[in-house]
């Protein structure tokens, strides 16, 4: 397994044990600060993933490292040597794409920044938007007919889904008149509700109801600090940051009709 092969598994798969620190010159390492610290503030989440990368190092000891690393311009040329063939360059996208996405956001800097390393690593077309969709994806309000397919052939990782709609203090967050299609349980633990009108879950804020119509955008994978990010039409999120919930967003695809991540996996083209 090549370094950045080893380091998007790394983050794509929360239950992997970090163990290798790398180097203090690693360029891809060099990549992710330069993303993280592109606004000279280093964000909860973007130093979650950097603890995930970098293991062994304090809080303080990571940002000391990420404004050492910052100060000295992002070497493209190593960055070239280090990933010499086509599939490590768009595997390196896809690492990048993971850093700046991981909110569930994308703005005209970030946006620019991705651009950047790709032509770089003369990468052209939709290189950016294809990394991009694999991390964020539209939202919207979602065709009935699919809310209530959803869950057929649905592989699910840690969530039992059990018919019928939420108990407890979930219950309580549901508008009244909300139709349920299914409760989704960690054994004896009730953690979100499916319903045709919307989502009920214990978020990171607290147990909420999210209605179709205000979700635009949600990230696809787990990213350090987060299984599943909403970003919604009035600039507001939710977040779940317990891993096991990464059922969620593969839920969210089937809801939505988005292909798998899996088989987006490579270059275009088959390069």
């Amino acid at each position: 397994m090549t370094r950045v092969d080893e380091l998007l598994a790394l983050i794509d798969d929360p239950s992997r044990p970090a163990t290798d620190p790398g180097q203090d010159d690693d360029p891809l390492l060099a990549l992710l600060v330069h993303l993280a610290f592109s606004d000279e503030v280093l964000q909860e989440d973007e130093l979650a993933l950097l603890e995930r990368v970098r293991p062994g190092r304090s809080p303080a000891e990571l940002v000391e490292w990420c404004l050492e690393v910052s100060a000295e311009p992002l070497d493209f040329a190593a960055l070239a040597v280090a990933l010499p063939t086509v599939e490590e360059r768009w595997n390196a996208m896809r690492l990048a794409a993971r850093m700046i996405c991981m909110d569930g956001d994308l703005d005209d800097l970030e946006l620019k920044d991705l651009s950047r390393l790709a032509s770089a690593f003369s990468l052209e077309g939709d290189a950016v938007r294809t990394v991009v969709r694999e991390v964020i994806a539209e939202a919207g309000t979602p065709h009935p007919d699919h809310l209530m397919r959803s869950l057929a052939g649905m592989f699910w990782e840690e969530l039992v889904p059990e018919h019928g709609g939420v108990t407890g203090e979930l219950l309580t967050v549901v508008p009244e008149g909300a139709e349920p299609i299914c409760a989704m349980h960690f054994g004896e633990i009730e953690v979100a509700g499916l319903y045709m009108e919307g989502l009920a879950a214990h978020f990171e804020s607290g147990a909420d109801f999210v209605p179709w119509e205000r979700v635009e955008r949600y990230t696809r994978v787990p990213v350090p600090g987060a299984a599943l990010h909403l970003r919604l039409a009035d600039g507001e999120s939710r977040s779940v940051s317990d891993p096991r919930l990464r059922d969620l967003a593969q839920l969210l695809d089937r809801i939505y009709g988005i292909e798998a991540i899996e088989a987006e996996a490579g270059p275009p083209g088959g390069l």
